[in-house]
């Protein structure tokens, strides 16, 4: 399904079932991040399981979500800065070794 607008997106799930689609995989998007509950109460309406890349969808009433982890990239990042600090070379492939974090 293509969605330009809000007011797209029971026109577009109606065609997706027409089409004969069995689930939902929705892509990361302003225009969705702001239409959370819409499209998760969408595709509930509709039967069709979704996953989608961000938390508060489930929080909304998706099925499921499926990302990185936010906070892990952020203690990595605090990890090596903290090594490099302590003088730790960053050039140097033993410095950047991920069992050493």
């Amino acid at each position: 399904m293509e969605v330009g607008s809000a007011d797209k997106f029971e026109s577009a799930f109606e065609e997706a079932i027409k089409k004969g689609s069995t689930a939902l995989a929705a892509a990361s998007s302003s225009l969705f991040n702001s239409h959370t509950k819409r499209i998760a109460d969408l595709a509930i309406r509709n039967k069709l399981p979704a996953i989608f890349d961000r938390g508060d969808f489930v929080r909304n009433g998706g099925l499921m979500s499926y990302s990185a982890d936010p906070t892990e990239s952020y203690r990595r990042a605090v990890l090596m800065v903290d090594k490099i600090l302590k003088g730790a070379k960053p050039a140097d492939p033993a410095s950047r070794a991920a069992d050493e974090i």
